[in-house]
């Protein structure tokens, strides 16, 4: 499926989960997917698109293949599920960014970022990643960034990777699982803790 322009919108009034079944989905330019307030959608084939994704609204968007598109994830508002497994974002070249109002579900699995960021650099201006189910692996390479919202959930666990580039946290973390550094600089700024 191909669409050149505009966005996909899911919207249901009574709630409930959407899906869009088809092999590949080339968004063109913009890949921007809106999900209305208790809607879920759930993609199960992958993005091929050569642009990054935007999802906003309050409901979910839920990516239940691996993604082949290698640009910026932008979760502006309600919940991003990675549900295809380890690396069901395409692996290490793109960044993770996301805002105050946004949840990023690694579902129990390991997703490789060239970067994790917020938006906004002061305390709170970053949303959430967790990990509903299971023991949940960020791991941020190699491109420097501010994170300034919370990892989180019990058995979620932190890496950071990559050369000599500074990471900055700038808000408390609360994940309980491990925090591990293969390289780079990790800074803690503000509010900045980390459990283990």
């Amino acid at each position: 499926l191909t669409l050149s322009s505009g966005c996909i919108i899911a919207d249901d009034s009574d709630g409930g989960t959407h899906t869009l079944s088809v092999p590949r989905l080339n968004l063109g330019a913009s890949a921007f997917i809106q999900t209305t307030t208790g809607t879920t959608l759930d993609i199960t084939g992958a993005i091929t698109s050569a642009s990054s994704l935007m999802k906003a609204l309050p409901g979910t968007l839920q990516l239940s293949a691996k993604q082949w598109y290698n640009s910026t994830t932008n979760v502006g508002e309600g919940t991003l599920i990675l549900n295809a497994g380890d690396n069901t974002l395409f692996p290490g070249v793109a960044l993770l960014n996301v805002d105050q109002n946004a949840t990023v579900d690694l579902k129990g699995s390991v997703q490789y970022v060239s970067a994790l960021l917020s938006p906004g650099a002061l305390p709170g201006a970053g949303g959430t990643v967790t990990s509903s189910t299971g023991t949940g692996l960020l791991v941020s390479g190699s491109t420097a960034s501010t994170w300034a919202g919370t990892i989180s959930g019990t058995g979620t666990s932190f890496a950071r990777t990559g050369g000599n580039v500074t990471m900055t946290l700038q808000q408390a973390q609360t994940y309980t699982g491990t925090t591990t550094l293969l390289g780079g600089v990790l800074t803690l700024e503000n509010d900045a803790t980390i459990l283990n």
